[in-house]
């Protein structure tokens, strides 16, 4: 089911195989989403189109929130947090791609409240 005519995003493309059983919601309390962090903003993407990422990047987490939101499981947005890095080289591992752990920390801060409440 294709619920976003002239996306290549689906439902079944983004619940399916082992990551998550559609037939079983029992568990879609216990399932936390992140958002796909923004690559275009690290060194290592200086030379493609930063806005262009930035677009689907944001296309695709827009579809991934409103799935999330349609199947009843848990969604959170650390994109912004990574767009960060275009201003603060400390949020960049050594490779200029990967996050640095401080980037991880405020992810983690981010999320935080949905394990709390996950694990009462």
């Amino acid at each position: 089911m294709n619920r976003f005519p002239g996306m290549a995003i689906t439902v079944s493309s983004i619940f399916s195989g082992n990551c998550y059983d559609t037939s079983n919601k029992t568990n879609d309390a216990n399932i936390i989403m992140l958002s796909i962090p923004d690559w275009g903003v690290m060194p290592f993407a200086a030379d493609r189109d930063s806005q262009q990422i930035a677009s689907e990047t944001d296309a695709f987490n827009n579809v991934v929130r409103e799935e999330c939101s349609y199947a009843g499981v848990k969604y959170s947005d650390i994109t912004d947090i990574s767009r960060k890095a275009s201003a603060d080289d400390t949020m960049l591992a050594a490779d200029g791609l990967y996050p640095s752990g401080k980037m991880y920390g405020l992810w983690i801060d981010g999320i935080y409240s949905h394990v709390y409440e996950l694990l009462k």
